[in-house]
């Protein structure tokens, strides 16, 4: 039995079946490698309903998708969403699609900058969106769906089938294959198994259940335009975890096993007599703090070493069930002693009571930090592993909880609580507030690309 379904639609079904995307890729100067070509190929063929592609960092998957959804607005009443997880990311897409239409004639009807929409004069739309702004992009029917960097989409399989598959089905069903006319492409990198992308990695194989989903992971060293110093070079600074995720496509497993893998008591732990040696009263400190209103409240200071860059963890401050202007008294007693440049203080976003009451109360000033912990833990790991993070011996606490923090359960992504972790994880959390949004204050990258 056929599906009702209206003009707009039947006019998009009638030219989309005459589409043909490697025309569209040269119209777009955009000749894709061999195996971008699979993806093009995939969905020229359109045997499919739902796509992840996991691919390694610079494998070439923007100029792809971009591709893929300028070819889509070339359809009359084709419709596109592009959700990316930060609003940076969905300006970049929304201004490389639009330049691609643009170079290629194509004229645009309508535009909304601020909102990133715009409407060719086919009467195809193009709507980007992060997350928080999804509920801007709800009430429309959509040909194709793109999550970008999907691995760090929080709730991605929620907000894919709670809130937009439903925007799939106007488009109706291809009675020959059974597939969804519209499509939804899932793009990113492989992190730990217990992302929702990886979820929807396995969906693949489930044909019984899934039988409209399709997977590639495609390797950084599958783009033939990519040196391979490059790749050898990536190889020597990252560990094999982070570099078999970043550049391989290999996701990897959490349950029991360190949290902080990229730890090391002896080259990553200094003494406090080389830690000032090598800050030698100069540079800036920076501090992470992890704070409750009455209880759990940590705090790291560290120095940036000036030639290098690196970070030197000094100082610790551990203390619960205390007051504020407890807190603020013993935070100024420790910086005090800090005399070795100006102070940037990163605070837990999730405690903005406390923060305001430090920053106008005491005129302790505070910075919201940056919490993404996946992001962050890879991040310390990293510089773990490089050399680039070190701690003082003095700081007991943290490498207490370095040392000894694991993952209990994959799935829930919880850490277990060993009887030697005394204080559970506030070190720690402070010390992800620190080097993930320092990272972003200083212009670093915070990628391993």
């Amino acid at each position: 039995m056929k599906t009702a379904i209206s003009v707009d639609v039947a006019q998009y079904l009638e030219v989309k079946k005459r589409l043909n995307y490697n025309k569209a890729c040269k119209t777009f100067k955009f000749f894709p490698h061999k195996t971008q070509q699979i993806i093009i190929d995939t969905f020229q063929e359109g045997l499919f309903s739902c796509m992840s592609l996991v691919c390694g960092r610079r494998w070439g998957k923007t100029e792809v998708i971009s591709s893929v959804a300028s070819s889509e607005m070339l359809v009359p009443f084709g419709s596109v969403l592009v959700i990316t997880p930060v609003f940076a990311n969905a300006k970049a897409i929304f201004e490389k699609i639009e330049r691609r239409l643009l170079d290629s004639k194509i004229p645009i009807k309508s535009k909304d900058s601020k909102a990133l929409t715009f409407t060719t004069a086919y009467n195809s739309k193009i709507v980007v969106a992060t997350p928080k702004s999804i509920e801007s992009a709800l009430g429309f029917m959509y040909s194709l769906i793109i999550f970008d960097e999907a691995q760090s989409i929080t709730d991605l399989i929620n907000i894919f089938e709670n809130y937009l598959e439903p925007a799939l089905a106007d488009f109706g069903v291809n009675e020959e294959t059974g597939f969804f006319n519209a499509k939804t492409v899932f793009i990113g990198t492989a992190r730990d198994e217990s992302a929702d992308l990886f979820k929807i990695v396995l969906r693949a194989k489930n044909k019984k259940k899934y039988a409209g989903y399709v997977n590639f992971t495609m390797k950084t060293e599958d783009n033939p335009y990519i040196p391979k110093s490059f790749l050898a070079t990536k190889r020597r600074e990252l560990d094999p975890i982070t570099f078999g995720r970043e550049y391989e496509g290999i996701w990897s497993k959490l349950n029991n096993s360190l949290v902080y893998y990229s730890f090391d008591s002896v080259k990553n732990v200094i003494s406090k007599k080389e830690a000032d040696t090598r800050l030698a009263g100069k540079g800036i400190v920076i501090a992470g703090i992890d704070m409750g209103y009455s209880d759990n409240f940590a705090c790291l200071w560290a120095g940036v070493e000036p030639l290098t860059g690196k970070i030197i963890i000094t100082t610790e401050y551990r203390q619960n069930k205390t007051p504020i202007e407890i807190h603020h008294k013993n935070l100024i007693k420790h910086e005090k002693n800090l005399t070795y440049g100006k102070i940037l203080r990163f605070g837990d976003p999730s405690a903005p009571q406390v923060m305001s009451d430090l920053s106008y109360t005491y005129k302790y000033n505070i910075i919201p930090a940056i919490n993404d912990i996946d992001e962050g833990i890879q991040l310390c790991n990293q510089k773990f592993y490089r050399g680039d993070l070190l701690v003082s011996e003095e700081c007991s606490d943290l490498i207490e909880e370095l040392t000894n923090m694991v993952w209990k359960d994959a799935t829930e992504k919880t850490v277990a609580r060993t009887a030697s972790l005394l204080h559970f994880d506030l070190a720690l959390a402070s010390l992800r507030y620190m080097i993930i949004t320092w990272a972003v204050q200083s212009n670093m990258q915070i990628s391993v690309v």
